[in-house]
């Protein structure tokens, strides 16, 4: 009970910070484009791309090290190899850090001039190579909150760094610092929340740090680098997704059409994180589940998984790809509407990475983790190829399609692994019936939004709230799911 009691609520911690930080950033990116052109917006997200990239590099898997060996020393209560342990690791990430941002600082004039192509952007790429040295230590306290299970912490450091960088960058905007507020911000911000968290952690989780003395152990880094090797590598290629693509576009495009991208893509990025919360508590469930062999019930979980999330994020994914230059222009204002074709393309990664989220929590739940290396490095590699081939020649829509198809191998390859595995014997028809209905659905708002003489926006919503309510009534005609049921799965 008491091991179950600790994973639910770090669970409903993790998930409630992880949504509202997701708020925060979105709400971030609406500041950010509303105050500045196109073209600064997309000035912003192509240099924090940039240094995303190389972000991966500083990383190497080592906050997973942190967290794993933290853990395993707690348990046998060897505190001396965990301070060990946390200054290797700060050692490793801030030599690359320093290393890299140095390097940064002293070509950032070569960095504006032949990537970003914008004058006098010197100054954002200095301010962000501060950032960027200084990073590490906050990440690293994150680990160690983890690794010492101090959820609290941890949950709480997610949502004051996304809050304080929105409220930073609404300040200095008020007070006309420019297009650096941003830049500044993360700087602040992590330099408050290092020197705040690190006497948290001194005083009350590990105050034996100060007594404890450090040494070099050649046997601790060859391990902590062992282990967090796979996990870079398989990390490394989430990363990707998105950044890859708009270092891309700034390289082979102009920096109008890497903001229009980083409108589209984190929309849907917004999505995904709410459409898809309860795959945190489906990965505990399921690997008690194939522990006890109860395989029965394993398959109907996992058909209700495909089934309520069809039902729900399906005419979501119709109704962006419906209406982009509509949600574009109320989030971000009519100078984004040229993205609309770039959104249309990316509704379908919705339901793909919704589903991808489950495939993925099933293959970790029974035990089956080294097969997601495979596809997901596969689809990595397939989307890097296809940035290059495609955004050449068809630039925004092109880094699009490259992303969609990747995520669609991905989504194919997942789901012939479960399938395998299990031996899943799926209700197909059912998923059909979904599917129809929600091309009904998608009639019914077009017929309804035509006929209508209010304005767009109320034509709109009023189309949307009288087709769902049919949709959803047919779902329930149609008994693919019952009110029995979904009482059952609320509890």
């Amino acid at each position: 009970m008491k091991y179950a009691k600790k994973l639910i609520h770090g669970t409903l911690l993790v998930s409630v910070s992880g949504v509202l930080a997701a708020i925060f950033s979105y709400l971030l990116r609406l500041v950010l484009a509303r105050n500045f052109s196109v073209e600064q917006y997309g000035l912003i997200f192509s240099i924090m791309a940039f240094f995303g990239l190389f972000g991966i590099i500083v990383n190497l898997g080592l906050d997973n090290s942190l967290i794993k060996f933290i853990s395993k020393f707690k348990v046998k209560k060897n505190y001396g190899k965990i301070k060990n342990l946390i200054i290797s690791i700060l050692i490793i990430q801030i030599s690359i850090s320093s290393i890299l941002g140095i390097i940064f600082i002293l070509f950032s004039n070569k960095i504006s001039q032949y990537y970003l192509n914008y004058p006098n952007s010197e100054f954002l790429i200095v301010i962000f190579s501060l950032f960027f040295i200084i990073s590490p230590f906050l990440n690293t306290l994150k680990g160690i909150f983890r690794g010492f299970q101090k959820i609290n912490y941890y949950s709480l450091i997610e949502i004051l760094q996304s809050f304080l960088i929105f409220f930073i960058v609404c300040l200095f905007i008020f007070l006309g610092v420019g297009i650096s507020s941003l830049f500044l911000s993360y700087l602040l911000v992590t330099l408050i929340l290092s020197f705040i968290f690190s006497k948290i952690f001194i005083n009350r989780v590990f105050p034996e740090y100060t007594n404890l003395k450090f040494y070099f152990d050649d046997k601790l880094i060859k391990d902590i680098v062992k282990f967090g090797m796979p996990l870079f590598m398989v990390g490394s290629f989430g990363v990707l997704y998105g950044r890859l693509d708009t270092v891309l576009l700034s390289i082979f495009t102009n920096l109008k059409d890497v903001g229009y991208y980083n409108v589209a893509f984190p929309t849907i990025k917004a999505i995904w994180v709410f459409s898809s919360t309860f795959v945190i508590v489906l990965l505990p469930m399921l690997s008690e589940m194939w522990t006890k062999k109860d395989f029965d019930k394993i398959i109907k979980v996992i058909d209700k998984i495909y089934t309520y999330s069809l039902i729900l994020v399906l005419p979501i994914s119709i109704l962006v790809f419906m209406f982009p230059e509509l949600i574009l222009s109320i989030l971000f204002g009519e100078k984004f509407i040229p993205a609309s074709s770039v959104l249309r393309i990316l509704s379908f990664l919705i339901i793909l990475q919704v589903l991808i989220k489950f495939n993925n929590s099933i293959l970790i739940g029974t035990g089956f983790t080294n097969e997601l290396p495979k596809y997901l490095i596969t689809g990595g590699v397939l989307n890097i190829i296809g940035n290059l081939c495609l955004i050449p020649f068809f630039g925004l829509e092109g880094a699009a399609y490259s992303t969609l198809f990747a995520f669609s191998f991905i989504f194919l390859v997942s789901t012939y692994k479960v399938n395998k595995i299990l031996n899943l014997n799926l209700n197909f028809k059912k998923y059909l019936k979904i599917i129809f209905l929600s091309s009904l659905f998608m009639i019914l708002v077009v017929f309804f939004r035509n006929i209508m003489l209010f304005n767009e926006l109320l034509n709109s919503i009023f189309s949307v709230l009288i087709g769902f309510s049919i949709y959803i009534f047919l779902v329930y005609k149609l008994n693919i799911v019952n009110l029995k049921e979904i009482y059952n799965l609320s509890k």
